[in-house]
């Protein structure tokens, strides 16, 4: 089992068949470098939610002070885990292209 954890858990929000993990791209106007080949331009449904519930002026900087995992509980997950047969818990905080592509950030 694969745990992504990152700044784009606190919206955790996406359109049906994307990745939230990608928020921040599908948010950006200007695009996300590393994102530019997945995703050449926003998606309007993410900019329409990202504004109705945090506002125009919200940056995706803003939400990392409301990362703070407090409700997460390890054992739970690890129960889950064995529960479903899985051999292993991975947690995964950042995944990007840019350490494959040598795109600075």
């Amino acid at each position: 089992m694969f745990i992504h954890m990152n700044i784009a858990t606190v919206p955790a929000f996406s359109p049906v068949g994307q990745y939230a993990d990608w928020y921040w791209s599908h948010m950006s106007e200007k695009g996300v470098l590393e994102d530019i080949f997945l995703h050449p331009q926003p998606l309007p449904e993410v900019l329409l939610y990202h504004e109705e519930n945090y506002g125009k002026d919200f940056a995706f900087d803003d939400f990392i002070p409301m990362l703070t995992l407090e409700k997460f509980d390890a054992g739970e997950i690890v129960q889950l885990a064995r529960d479903a047969g899985m051999g292993y818990v991975v947690p995964v905080t950042k995944l990007t292209m840019a350490s494959v592509s040598g795109t600075p950030r």
